[in-house]
């Protein structure tokens, strides 16, 4: 619980009760309705196929549900075909999902037990919080959609899973941020000679086999497994290029900020 919104933590929680309520009532609806032994997906998608009465492919199907994994919503119509509640059509190399007559009457027999079981139970006062409510969840989903992706920038690697290097923690490695001017952990490095841009820099780190040799540590830092620190920072942005100097400037390692450092000063500035 953060200190600094409690009502945050009071809406999560909203969402994780409010969710597993509205999962079981979907599925035991739509049993009702003569469909029975389908999971939350199931429900989801087979009223998503319905919805427009337009065909749907499986891309499309995942970006309105939100659906990261493309693999449960792919196995979820594979089942649902299966039981002559969906059918394909392909189009090209495009496979196309639309509902069947039985998917069709499920879906009708659901709205039929929907507006006994739960909206006759709802009064009709409320519609408008209601509707203030599914607004304020379309934002939230937006920020937890935006956190998500800055959240899987503090991963660390394959060698550090179950232990995320946040700032503070005393086994983290640090490099300055140019766009929040926050610190934040840096992922795991490949070798030096790769990060550097061509020419002398290139050549001097490769042996005379022509092969990469270990970058030599830097004075006052320690490299290795028991050793802090790095020997040289890349990044993958190339829009850090514009902060390459101020991020020199911050750090004591070489820093390689984007590929556009490789251009010619002009063409790069004009970048």
């Amino acid at each position: 619980m953060s200190p600094r919104s409690v009502e945050l933590s009071e809406l999560e929680f909203g969402l994780i009760v409010g969710w597993n309520a509205f999962s079981r009532w979907a599925v035991r609806c739509m049993a009702a309705a003569g469909c029975a032994d389908l999971t939350i997906t199931d429900v989801l998608v087979l009223h998503h196929l319905q919805h427009r009465g337009r065909n749907k492919k499986l891309a499309d199907i995942c970006f309105v549900l939100n659906y990261e994994d493309t693999h449960v919503v792919a196995y979820s119509l594979k089942k649902l075909v299966a039981a002559e509640l969906v059918q394909t059509e392909k189009l090209g190399k495009e496979v196309f999902y639309s509902p069947t007559a039985r998917g069709e009457a499920c879906v009708e027999q659901y709205r039929a037990v929907r507006e006994a079981c739960l909206v006759d139970n709802l009064d009709g006062h409320s519609n408008t919080d209601i509707g203030a409510l599914a607004r304020l969840l379309r934002t939230m989903s937006g920020l937890y959609d935006q956190a998500a992706r800055a959240a899987t920038s503090l991963w660390c690697g394959p060698r550090q899973v179950g232990r995320h290097a946040l700032p503070g923690h005393p086994d983290a490695r640090h490099a300055l941020s140019a766009s929040t001017g926050r610190h934040r952990p840096c992922r795991r490095l490949g070798h030096a000679a790769a990060l550097a841009p061509r020419g002398a820099g290139l050549a001097a780190a490769r042996g005379a086999r022509g092969r990469p040799r270990p970058a030599r540590a830097l004075p006052g830092r320690r490299t290795g497994p028991g050793g802090a620190g790095a020997a040289a920072i890349g990044t993958g942005c190339g829009f850090l290029v514009l902060h390459q100097q101020a991020l020199q400037t911050a750090l004591p390692v070489p820093v390689w900020s984007s590929a556009l450092l490789l251009l010619p000063a002009p063409r790069r500035g004009r970048a």
